[in-house]
């Protein structure tokens, strides 16, 4: 600035005089003006309310304590604030998370892994493998549906069994078996469906239904 004021004196201009030492001319108004702050982008800067990090840690610790690890920074910071608590806002504690690498998963669960594909079940003959889901009927009624229950062989593509229910249950869907159970005298040995509420209910209450032991259901 003392050099660009002995040119002005001299005669040069302003902005000349600033291009000529490769200073903005508006950074030369800022400075004349008494503000020295540096304002360019990745500057160190001088937060008055800045956190310490002890502030930090505290901060960091608690968000993912048990209460709250499967809470937003918006969460934590509210009920924190209802108890009487102020650690920072959640800008701070995204950028605290964010720093720490913290952000998609905060619980100690395992990291999520590639998926597998599930094995191919194939069928030789008759009453090997059984596939079964659940299709929604239409009524006169809007948002009535009745709910069909069918059973196919994968060999050779036949229905073995079916129902029409006004409800989707794992107890209709394991009598459905047992009936067809009963009159084929025949037990597949994989059955196979998606992951519906109803095909795990079956699954899971295999073991209390004699027409559902361990040698009916394989691999889901």
């Amino acid at each position: 600035m003392q050099i660009i004021g002995e040119a002005v004196i001299d005669g040069a201009r302003v902005k000349k005089a600033c291009a000529t030492v490769e200073i903005s001319f508006r950074s030369y108004l800022r400075w004349k003006a008494g503000r020295l702050e540096d304002k360019r982008k990745g500057a160190v800067k001088t937060i008055p309310r800045k956190l310490s990090e002890a502030e930090r840690a505290k901060f960091y610790s608690q968000s993912n304590s048990e209460r709250f690890r499967d809470m937003t920074p918006e969460q934590i910071v509210a009920i924190l604030c209802e108890e009487g608590t102020y650690h920072g806002s959640e800008r701070t504690l995204y950028r605290i998370l964010r720093e720490k690498k913290a952000l998609a998963s905060r619980t100690e669960s395992r990291k999520p892994g590639p998926s597998r594909k599930p094995p191919e079940l194939t069928a030789t003959g008759p009453n090997q493998v059984w596939s079964w889901d659940i299709t929604w009927l239409r009524t006169d009624v809007k948002g009535i549906f009745h709910y069909a229950y069918v059973v196919i062989d994968v060999f050779s593509r036949a229905i073995v069994g079916w129902s029409v229910e006004d409800c989707e249950s794992p107890e209709h869907a394991q009598k459905l078996f047992e009936r067809i159970i009963s009159r084929l005298g025949a037990r597949p040995q994989f059955v196979h469906a998606d992951n519906g509420g109803p095909m795990r209910g079956v699954s899971l209450a295999r073991s209390s239904h004699e027409a559902f032991d361990a040698d009916v259901f394989g691999p889901d």
